[in-house]
């Protein structure tokens, strides 16, 4: 069990480290685009084990600074509680705001606010054993909740309008007992 922690964290960490995100804006190019990947990391909730997080993200351009944001998100986690294992998906639909602020030099700093829906869905074996033989009890559950995510990073601007950068932010759904970080996060943006 603790080989098969192990070979899927560093899955993850591999995903994390290897993940490549693109962020641009230009004056001319108010919309971006970011496409993001990395660890997840449930806070409060023991049986879950360190996740993934894949997603991308929208924004355009109200001001030089300012930029609106949607968001699709998926995060997933191991479950191992006794004799039940399984796993955990999450899918986030977001809407919020992302301030960056403006630099001479090519490193800048951003945060974000965003709300939405959280669709989770818990997938679960459970297998009882009686002598010789056992019985599967597996089962799901799944549920739709109102979602908060804050954030922010640093991203790093390689040409006018495409920028890679690392990021953090704090997840957390209103029907679930814990929340999630996603830690670090590598993305790239670019400008369309």
């Amino acid at each position: 069990m603790q080989g098969k922690l192990l070979s899927r964290s560093a899955i993850y960490l591999a995903i994390a480290t290897f993940a490549v995100s693109m962020n641009c804006y230009a004056q001319d190019k108010p919309i971006d685009i970011q496409i993001h990947a990395g660890l997840s990391v449930p806070v409060g909730e023991d049986n879950l084990n360190t996740g993934m997080t894949l997603g991308a993200t929208a924004g355009y351009g109200l001001t030089e600074n300012i930029a609106a944001t949607g968001a699709l998100i998926f995060n997933r986690y191991g479950l191992e509680d006794g004799s039940r294992t399984g796993h955990f998906p999450i899918i986030k639909v977001l809407g919020g705001v992302r301030y960056t602020t403006t630099s001479d030099s090519q490193l800048r700093y951003f945060g974000s606010v965003e709300v939405g829906f959280a669709r989770s869905e818990l997938n679960f074996d459970t297998e009882l054993g009686l002598g010789k033989s056992a019985v599967d009890l597996g089962g799901q559950d799944s549920a739709t909740d109102l979602s908060f995510r804050l954030g922010g990073g640093v991203l790093y601007d390689f040409t006018p309008t495409a920028a890679v950068g690392v990021s953090a932010h704090l997840n957390n759904t209103s029907g679930q007992d814990a929340a999630h970080i996603d830690l670090p996060t590598f993305f790239v943006r670019f400008a369309i």
